[in-house]
């Protein structure tokens, strides 16, 4: 731990801060949603919706309470581009062709914005010890339930396929969505943890479940994003401060490794016969779930509607064979919201990867700048992964992600102060009231628009399967089943 960490927790928060922190637990709650939250009336993408949108509700109350009674409030140092984004964002809902659906995605996020300052907040208030330890829970709990069961299965004498051993998600590929954002973040968590400690091994114990469960499904997309961030952090963040947690990433690959082979060859050490593995051929290799046709539909809405897009969430408005988004966040973006939007949005990411990175070779203490390079690893492999996957889709994928966002504000908040012009600090009572209630009301409409829906989601969704989609294959986008 650095030594800007024992000062953060040493000192008490401030009288509002520890209000704050209860935006971590909410985080972590959610991450734990495909444990503790197992309904036999709802699929399981279903209820982790249900339960995030509770957690975003009691976030936009928090922060609406936080904003009425701050004497200030941060904006980015050029507000034209928050402005701008607005401006887009209605436009685009307004000129969908099923505005209260396009609102709700709009709201979705507007509830997740607000999670991401409170997290950030709370991060400040309690150092970045707390989210290490939220992170070893979240993640160590899933692993050891995994563990637990593949364990069972291999003593049991039945054939060990791990896809049936990720409970929690309609499909195993969700889970994998999470473990490209997660796995970097616990990885720096087991690096800075006091080494032969109980949360050192906990956390170890996780890192090699997390990789023997890509190894077991075949998560290509999720390997190649974290390698392929570790690789650009290591050139772009250099040895000295990146090494540490790539050297934790590598270990973690080669006993996970191992394990995987292990368990691979038991049935041929005890005699009994191996299970085929799947058939794959190039083409099945390069586009898993039609991909390329499932992007080909993005780029024709895209040519189709080029400023505005088709509408948030309206790529799920006409069924096609597949899924409800086109398993690339950018095409989904650029055909929804349209080609400006898209445009900024990769132009706010580059400038926040950018300074985040300036921060990381200027931080004098390699520990903060570790710390900091743990968690760009982080961002850019969710980037990565945003290519290939729907990982800014679902919801236990788009909490970490949230978690990632607020942890890797909190670190530049707290190494490198703003000094870069990042924020502007403004007064405005009566502004940020506003802003608060905007923030809350959305949440509100939110879960009154779909309330109908959830006190009913069965029949609801036999309607859509019935009378959209004449179908039995469900496609979570909002609910598991992605049409509307």
């Amino acid at each position: 731990m650095s030594s800007h960490d024992m000062t953060t927790l040493s000192s008490k928060p401030g009288k509002r801060s520890w209000a704050l922190l209860p935006a971590l637990p909410l985080l972590a709650f959610v991450v734990l949603v495909p444990v503790a939250v197992q309904d036999a009336h709802h699929a399981p993408h279903d209820a982790a919706r249900m339960a995030q949108l509770a957690v975003l509700l009691v976030a936009a109350a928090q922060w609406c309470a936080y904003q009425w009674s701050a004497r200030s409030w941060l904006v980015p140092s050029r507000p034209w581009t928050l402005a701008l984004l607005g401006v887009l964002a209605i436009a685009s809902v307004a000129a969908s062709d099923v505005p209260a659906m396009a609102g709700r995605e709009l709201a979705l996020i507007v509830g997740i914005a607000a999670v991401i300052h409170l997290g950030m907040k709370g991060i400040c208030a309690a150092g970045h010890a707390s989210a290490r330890v939220a992170v070893l829970g979240a993640c160590g709990l899933y692993a050891f339930v995994v563990l637990m069961l593949a364990t069972a299965t291999v003593l049991s004498g039945r054939p060990l396929i791990w896809q049936e051993l990720i409970i929690g998600y309609d499909n195993y590929r969700f889970f994998n969505h999470a473990q490209a954002v997660a796995l970097p973040l616990l990885a720096g968590a087991v690096t800075f943890q006091r080494r032969r400690g109980l949360l050192w091994w906990w956390g170890w114990m996780s890192l090699v479940v997390y990789v023997v469960v890509i190894l077991g499904t075949g998560a290509r997309g999720t390997a190649a994003a974290v390698l392929g961030a570790a690789l650009l952090g290591l050139l772009a963040l250099g040895r000295a401060t990146a090494w540490p947690i790539i050297r934790t990433i590598l270990l973690a690959a080669l006993l996970g490794g191992a394990l995987y082979a292990t368990l691979a060859l038991l049935p041929a050490l005890t005699g009994d016969r191996m299970p085929a593995p799947e058939a794959r051929s190039v083409a099945s290799l390069a586009s898993d779930s039609a991909r390329l046709q499932l992007w080909g539909i993005a780029w024709d809405q895209l040519c189709a509607s080029t400023w505005l897009g088709i509408g948030p969430m309206h790529y799920a408005h006409i069924p096609n064979p597949k899924a409800a988004h086109p398993h690339n966040v950018y095409l989904q973006v650029a055909a929804e919201w349209g080609l400006p939007m898209l445009v900024l949005l990769l132009g706010l990411a580059w400038r926040g990867l950018e300074r985040m990175r300036q921060a990381v070779r200027s931080v004098s203490m390699q520990s903060d700048g570790t710390q900091g390079a743990t968690l760009w690893i982080a961002c850019v492999a969710v980037l990565i992964d945003g290519f290939v996957s729907g990982n800014f889709v679902m919801p236990v994928s788009q909490m970490w992600i949230a978690l990632c966002a607020a942890w890797s504000w909190a670190w530049m908040r707290m190494h490198h102060g703003g000094s870069a012009g990042t924020a502007a600090t403004l007064t405005g009572r009566w502004g940020r009231r506003l802003a608060g209630v905007a923030v809350l009301m959305s949440q509100i409409w939110l879960v009154a628009s779909v309330l109908p829906e959830a006190l009913d989601l069965r029949a609801h969704l036999e309607h859509v399967r019935r009378d959209l989609v004449h179908n039995e294959k469900t496609n979570p986008r909002f609910w598991s089943h992605g049409w509307f």
